[in-house]
C-alpha cells in the first residue's frame, strides 16, 4: 500500500513540475487576421525583439504598416517656483509654456505643491490662455504640519490631461492668503509638428 501510494503522489508531483521545466523557453506567437476584420494602419512598421524572431503574415499584396499620428515628440517637464503673490486667490505670479513656431503642445500633467506658513493654504493650480483658463486644478484638503520654524500647511493640487494648444498658454498657483513661501507649479508633456 505505501508503495501504490508513493508513487501515486511521485506521479502527481512529477505532472505538476513537468511543465514548469519548459517555462523560461518562449513559445512563438502567431497572430491572424481575418480579411473580414482588416486593422486600419499606414506608414511603415518594423517589428522585432530580442527573444524570438517576428513574422507578420498578410495574404494581400499590400504592405502591412504602421504611423504615429503626431509624427515624433518633443518631450518637456517645466518645473518653476512661484511665491504666492497677494493671496485671496489670485495669480500673481505666472510662466509661459511657449509654442515654438511649427509646432504644438500636448499638456499632459499640471501639478503643484506647497508648504505654507499657516494659515495660508493652496487653493489651485491654474493653466490658461490670453482670454481664459484652460485648466482648473483645485488643491486637496490641505495637511498640517509642524515643525521648529513654525506651523505649515502642505497642499497639492495635480491633473492628468490630454490639452492641445497651438498658442502658448500661462500656469499659475494661488494661495488663500499673502506668504512669502513658494509654490512649485509642475507641468509636463510634448511638442509635435503642427499638421
Amino acid at each position: 500500500m505505501l508503495t501504490k501510494s508513493f508513487m501515486a503522489t511521485t506521479s502527481v508531483a512529477v505532472l505538476l513540475i513537468a511543465p514548469l521545466a519548459h517555462a523560461d523557453k518562449p513559445l512563438p506567437v502567431t497572430v491572424f487576421n481575418a480579411p473580414s476584420q482588416p486593422v486600419p494602419v499606414s506608414g511603415t512598421l518594423n517589428v522585432g525583439n530580442s527573444v524570438l524572431p517576428v513574422e507578420v503574415k498578410n495574404a494581400d499584396p499590400i504592405p502591412v504598416s504602421v504611423a504615429n499620428g503626431e509624427g515624433s515628440r518633443e518631450i518637456f517637464n517645466i518645473s518653476v517656483d512661484l511665491t504666492t503673490g497677494g493671496g485671496s486667490g489670485t495669480c500673481t505670479n505666472e510662466f509661459v509654456i511657449p509654442v515654438p513656431a511649427g509646432k504644438r503642445v500636448v499638456i499632459e500633467n499640471v501639478s503643484g505643491e506647497a508648504l505654507l506658513k499657516q494659515p495660508s493654504r493652496l487653493v489651485a493650480v491654474r493653466l490658461f490662455d490670453s482670454q481664459r483658463d484652460v485648466i482648473f486644478v483645485p488643491a486637496a484638503a490641505a495637511v498640517a504640519v509642524s515643525s521648529l520654524t513654525g506651523e505649515f500647511f502642505f497642499g497639492v493640487a495635480g491633473q492628468q490631461t490630454h490639452l492641445y494648444s497651438d498658442v502658448p498658454l500661462r500656469a499659475c498657483a494661488s494661495a488663500s492668503a499673502g506668504t512669502s513661501d513658494d509654490i512649485i507649479v509642475i507641468i509636463s508633456g510634448y511638442y509635435v509638428d503642427k499638421t
